[in-house]
């Protein structure tokens, strides 16, 4: 279901979750460009879209303050999400690890109910989601990934959400009418039985880093459950 966006100044188990994000910490990077790519199972994926590993660690409740916002915000920590209340992050700025409740490693958050509201603050809009799975990742003690996964069935669908996303995310269009355009041959009757389809969207607004992962299975019917994995990352210091 798409969601609505406002301008502004300024599912698998949780052990098939944790083994994605172990195989992630020692893969590396990879950077997807706009072309359709494939490769393994999505649950066997080491890396997402521009290069992220996706994460699982420790979490902490307790008060959060936002680095650059001059003091406590009220920013909701990992806890909060666990007990249902909507992410609402400032990725414009910087955002200490701990003044959100995560730790030194990688967090899987455990997302009640497979449905966690998702609001993020960029520099020239928010964007907001529903994340089935919500993973952070940390790295010199602020946070530097926000990874969204989520599925949506119908290659329109799909493409709807993708354009809505780009008024935020920066994606450009062009590169997602291309995965609409080139969605018939991977669901061609020949492709049954190959490799996951994977495309991967690159882009930006202002200095924070955006990026999306579309895969389905290949072969007819394969766009009845399309997998997007969204990679967000907040703004930190030099």
């Amino acid at each position: 279901m798409s969601r609505g966006f406002r301008r502004a100044h300024g599912t698998a188990p949780r052990a098939g979750v944790a083994a994605v994000l172990l195989a992630g910490a020692l893969a590396g990077s990879l950077v997807l460009t706009g072309c359709t790519v494939t490769f393994g199972d999505p649950d066997d994926a080491a890396t997402g879209p521009g290069g992220t590993t996706a994460p699982g660690g420790p979490t902490a409740s307790g008060g959060a303050v936002v680095e650059g916002g001059g003091g406590a915000t009220g920013a909701t920590t990992i806890d909060d999400i666990e007990r249902g209340e909507t992410v609402h992050w400032d990725v414009s700025r910087p955002i200490t690890a701990e003044s959100v409740g995560l730790g030194e490693s990688m967090a899987v958050v455990q997302v009640p109910d497979g449905a966690a509201e998702v609001e993020l603050t960029l520099p020239d809009g928010t964007w907001t989601t529903t994340a089935e799975e919500l993973t952070i990742q940390p790295r010199r003690g602020y946070v530097s990934a926000i990874n969204v996964f989520r599925t949506l069935s119908g290659g329109q669908a799909v493409h709807d959400q993708l354009v809505a996303d780009a008024q935020v995310l920066g994606f450009p269009r062009s590169q997602v009418d291309r995965w609409l355009d080139e969605l018939p041959a991977s669901l061609d009757a020949s492709r049954s039985g190959g490799t996951r389809a994977r495309t991967g969207i690159n882009g930006s607004n202002g200095d924070v880093e955006t990026s999306v992962q579309i895969s389905h299975e290949p072969g007819p019917g394969g766009d009845a459950s399309v997998r997007l994995w969204y990679v967000i990352r907040p703004v930190t210091p030099d």
